[in-house]
């Protein structure tokens, strides 16, 4: 059946029946900017989305954006401190559902024929190992509804995820994989069957898959700020990678909420979409189904899920589009879904307009300014090795992470403490590839630590800022807390101060990894 062809012929059909649709400019398009609106307006209660941010600033929940957008209007639209509307967030497996519009995009322009056609019909310069049968039936289809049967053991959390990385051809390391399930019986995830759609999406087009965005995606949108990882090909990757702001999450939802319809513009087929997050195969205990790289649910939504709580929530029964940014542990992964259920949904009142809550309009105000800024804590009086160890110096002996020295000192005036790094190369704080950016250019470094348990936010040339943040857990302990802005990718550094020595502990808070070192003052 070729699935994939019978969806653009569907798509072409209903424009020619309803050319109305194609050309319908009542909407609210937020090409240069979304409309905001009041949740009342939209047929909204303000209380029910105050609770919410409520209850995230009350229990320290690590979501780092919300927005609601209902009727085409931004209703709600909330940041954490020190979060933006500008910053780019890496949205991990969210990608994946970007790669199916660009691959749906292919489809509708005739560069793809078909559902049916082989996997390896399109990489002839490559020669797998454990070719039989099974892997000759791959097909386009398997890869997008993630049964290509290959081997690939530890379900969402993807243990051969880090050997591929470590390879220098990441496509050839997926041909490689054994085949041990016939093709199109069984659900298995896998972000590597992503990367060989997004590198198949770039060799029809003839042009690298970001640029095929920019042209037929993005542009058209009014997304202008993205980042985009790469293979070590320079292939960008289909199954995680793609850096964007929430608002541009949005007009993703948006555009699929009105069919691949944008401004008068059919930006992808109206076909793809909607076969694209049906059910194709059952995939649970992980969700109730999935589409073509979408993920569905029976109560008549779909979703683009990020690791770590990075979400696009699509609802076309109540209009309505919910985006999440987060940097939340894998057991709290459903955690933007539970916000979804008992607060965003009962906040729907009405397809028509409520009256103005004015009570309910202040307390999201408030909501969302205690979000933004946070109040600084007090600070403890501080022990007596922090007025011991500023002017001491601690050399370290040869260790993977190259670091050659470090020094602390404390300013109880600013709540800020200083931490300095040398090296004689570029400095690493941890050693796991998968956690994306551990390297900085420069060979010295030097660190604000708020101490008053506000994050302040470090520059580093060539990486993500670091958000950091430390507290004395004992007398001679030092713990510093450091997030990757825009990143679920945390570390947790602990210095240990006895007489002339320090001992310090790099733990990875993604991994679990941690390195020790031991140093001594000058």
């Amino acid at each position: 059946m070729r699935r994939i062809a019978l969806v653009s012929l569907c798509a072409l059909t209903l424009l020619l029946v309803n050319p109305i649709f194609a050309q319908d400019k009542s909407l609210p398009w937020p090409t240069n900017g979304w409309q905001t609106s009041s949740p009342e307006a939209q047929g909204m209660d303000s209380t029910e989305l105050a609770a919410m941010l409520s209850t995230i600033a009350q229990q320290n929940v690590p979501i780092h954006s919300v927005l609601v957008i209902r009727n085409g209007y931004l209703v709600l639209e909330a940041y954490r401190y020190p979060y933006t509307t500008d910053d780019l967030h890496t949205v991990y497996s969210v990608t994946k559902s970007v790669t199916s519009a660009l691959f749906g995009m292919a489809v509708d322009k005739g560069l793809i024929e078909g559902g049916q056609q082989p996997m390896l019909s399109f990489f002839p310069e490559y020669t797998p190992a454990n070719l039989d049968d099974s892997k000759k039936a791959i097909t386009l289809d398997n890869l997008l509804t993630m049964s290509p049967g290959f081997e690939w053991p530890g379900g969402m959390n993807e243990p051969l995820l880090g050997d591929m990385m470590q390879t220098d051809d990441w496509i050839q390391y997926m041909l490689d994989r054994p085949v041990q399930t016939e093709p199109g019986k069984l659900f298995v995830y896998n972000s590597g069957v992503s990367n060989i759609l997004a590198a198949i999406v770039a060799k029809v087009a003839g042009e690298p898959l970001l640029d095929f965005a920019q042209t037929n995606l993005f542009q058209p949108l009014g997304i202008h700020s993205v980042e985009w990882a790469s293979d070590p090909q320079g292939r960008n990757l289909g199954g995680f990678g793609l850096q964007l702001t929430p608002r541009d999450m949005a007009k993703i939802g948006y555009l699929y909420l009105n069919n691949g319809q944008w401004d008068g513009q059919q930006v992808v087929s109206e076909g793809w979409v909607n076969y694209s997050t049906q059910k194709h195969i059952d995939a649970r205990p992980l969700s109730d189904g999935y589409g073509y790289q979408w993920w569905t649910n029976m109560n008549g939504y779909y979703m683009a899920l990020g690791y770590g709580g990075q979400d696009i929530i699509v609802y076309p029964e109540k209009n309505l589009v919910v985006v999440f940014t987060s940097a939340l542990s894998a057991p709290q992964g459903s955690i933007p879904e539970t916000y979804l259920r008992d607060n965003i949904l009962p906040a729907i009142k009405s397809d028509q307009p409520l009256p103005e809550n004015p009570d309910g309009a202040a307390a999201v105000v408030e909501a969302i300014d205690i979000l933004a800024h946070p109040t600084p804590e007090a600070v403890p009086n501080l022990p007596e090795t922090a007025a011991q160890i500023p002017g001491k110096t601690y050399h370290f002996v040869s260790n993977d992470l190259g670091w050659d020295s470090l020094a602390l000192t404390f300013d109880a005036d600013s709540n800020v403490a200083q931490l300095s790094l040398n090296s004689e190369t570029p400095l690493k704080i941890g050693l796991d590839n998968i956690a994306q950016v551990n390297h900085m250019t420069d060979a010295k470094a030097i660190f604000a630590i708020g101490f008053d348990n506000i994050l302040r936010v470090n520059p580093v040339a060539g990486a993500e800022p670091m958000l950091i943040k430390g507290s004395w857990t004992k007398d001679n302990r030092f713990a510093i807390q450091i997030d990757l802005q825009g990143t679920v990718n945390s570390y947790l550094l602990t210095l240990t101060f006895k007489d002339q020595n320090i001992q310090v502990s790099v733990r990875n808070g993604l991994s679990g990894s941690s390195v020790s070192l031991t140093g001594t003052a000058a």
